[in-house]
């Protein structure tokens, strides 16, 4: 598991299991303006995204309007996170690179059904 943050750190760590996706060939972003897939295009794909993007890449992000800089800690104990081109195994690899980093993600497979990411370390303090 990678280290855990002095504080808090729960966005912190958020991020980084973001980057590590990433690094997996997805598109990964936090807070970005688009709440649903009908709205993904100019403000969540810079013009490189858009390739990877139209070469069938997996896309994840995270609505601002969900609480901003400081968000996970939401009513629900989570944050969702809105896909598009995400499959079965795509979400495996979701899930473990956010275990890595200390959250459980749920799915129920739907491609219209949200991701929903808890911070276990929140949910066993």
């Amino acid at each position: 598991m990678p280290p855990v943050v002095n504080g808090d750190g729960t966005m912190k760590r958020f991020r980084a299991a973001m980057a590590a996706l990433r690094k997996r060939e997805f598109i990964a972003r936090t807070n970005a303006g688009g709440c649903c897939r009908g709205c993904v295009g100019a403000d969540l794909l810079s013009v490189k995204q858009q390739t990877k993007f139209d070469e069938g890449a997996p896309v994840i992000w995270t609505y601002k309007g969900q609480g901003g800089e400081t968000m996970l800690h939401l009513k629900d104990g989570g944050v969702y996170m809105y896909h598009d081109q995400l499959e079965q195994d795509d979400f495996d690899q979701v899930e473990y690179v956010f275990a890595e980093y200390g959250f459980d993600v749920a799915w129920d497979g739907n491609e219209m059904s949200a991701l929903f990411v808890r911070d276990m370390e929140a949910i066993r303090g």
